[in-house]
């Protein structure tokens, strides 16, 4: 073998797989000048030191890669494809784009084995990357491209908080749960504000959300709905009084024993007060509860009817309807039945709360000492439904 080989230079004009296959005949050329001590020919093979280099096998186009997949991380995608059965295998390369559109993609790095992981660009949001591998043999031939592997890679490395607390502002979650053991007492949103903003959900299973659409049926097994909005929760103001009191719709009064609900806001004169029964309503009031000329209602408590601050005491409130002497409450629809809180220490925000929840429904109510700030007394009234 001449000791220099005289290939000439091709013109840029030529294909480049076809240049690339010259460079490799003369790579492989001057490979065997160089290192071969010992040359023999066989059926278009040369040995070198008992090793058989064909050089037709090195010269190949390496085969298709076969079954690519991708599978999508938070942040990486893992690139997974068959082991390349091919002599002389160098490494193989990996193209990605956006786009399912090959002449789009860009290589993004290469891999010695079957496997590799890629970081894409970050993303605010969810996106879809498309990929692509082929084999490069020792002769720095490139084979066919593979088929097209796509996936999603989720959120970006900026919406992760670490160590300690993962901050996900937007997720989809397939299959899961979280236990009691991983949250606090109750789990709410960001805008909850303990009363009538944002959204809670504790341990025990009560919810409070500002509004829900059902798309099935609804069913109550127990209590009472309630009201559909605080607007129409009853306020009790006491004793009617004619001294320029401002009412507004549903503050309820009492006057001469019976209980009236304001239906028109106004300041109280001695000209805008409720009727005398028997009218039931005029422009302002219409009666809630008429005082009983025929019928009593006594209030039972089943533990007493004094806490004290440190025990943890429980009671229920029952109310029996006695008329002429007969106990008639089973004959009387829940409905009618209204519970009203009053403080001794002024708490109009407290009572009214604690009133809208028994406000109808309710012929026994539960109470323990949370229940009372400081002392406060019951009240049950039957409704004139």
């Amino acid at each position: 073998m001449a000791d220099n080989l005289n290939i000439p230079s091709l013109p840029s004009s030529v294909d480049l797989n076809i240049r690339r296959a010259i460079d490799a005949i003369e790579r492989f050329l001057m490979y065997q000048q160089r290192e071969l001590t010992s040359l023999s020919s066989s059926a278009g093979q040369v040995t070198q030191s008992g090793q058989i280099v064909n050089a037709v096998a090195l010269l190949s186009i390496p085969p298709k890669p076969l079954n690519l997949v991708a599978t999508g991380g938070f942040d990486k995608i893992l690139l997974q494809w068959d082991n390349p059965y091919y002599r002389y295998q160098s490494y193989v390369e990996v193209w990605r784009s956006t786009v399912n559109d090959l002449g789009t993609a860009a290589l993004v790095g290469t891999s010695n084995g079957v496997l590799y992981s890629d970081n894409p660009p970050v993303s605010a949001t969810p996106a879809t990357y498309y990929y692509w591998v082929r084999f490069i043999n020792s002769a720095s031939l490139a084979g066919s491209f593979s088929a097209v592997a796509s996936t999603i890679t989720h959120l970006g490395a900026d919406n992760l908080t670490i160590p300690g607390t993962a901050s996900i502002w937007d997720a989809i979650i397939g299959i899961g749960r979280i236990t009691n053991l991983y949250i606090d007492d109750v789990i709410q949103s960001e805008s909850w504000n303990g009363s009538d903003i944002g959204w809670k959900v504790d341990k025990l299973g009560y919810c409070t959300f500002n509004g829900g659409t059902f798309r099935g049926s609804v069913t109550f097994q127990s209590g009472s709905t309630g009201y559909s909005n605080i607007a129409d929760r009853p306020n009790f103001r006491g004793a009617w009084s004619s001294a320029s009191v401002v009412h507004v719709v549903n503050d309820e009064v009492t006057k001469d024993g019976s209980s009236w609900a304001c239906i028109l806001a106004h300041t109280s004169s001695v000209s805008n007060g409720p009727p005398t029964l028997p009218t039931t309503s005029n422009t302002w009031w219409s009666l809630k509860a008429q005082r009983g000329e025929d019928f009593d209602v006594i209030v039972e408590s089943t533990n007493g009817d004094i806490f004290r601050v440190g025990q943890a005491l429980t009671t229920t409130l029952i109310a029996h309807v006695i008329q002429n002497g007969l106990d008639v409450t089973a004959d009387i629809d829940s409905s009618r039945f209204q519970w009203r809180r009053v403080s001794r220490i002024p708490d109009a925000p407290g009572d009214a709360a604690w009133n809208a929840l028994y406000a109808s429904g309710y012929k026994q109510i539960p109470l323990s000492v949370d229940s009372v700030n400081s002392q406060a007394t019951f009240h049950c009234d039957i409704l004139n439904l």
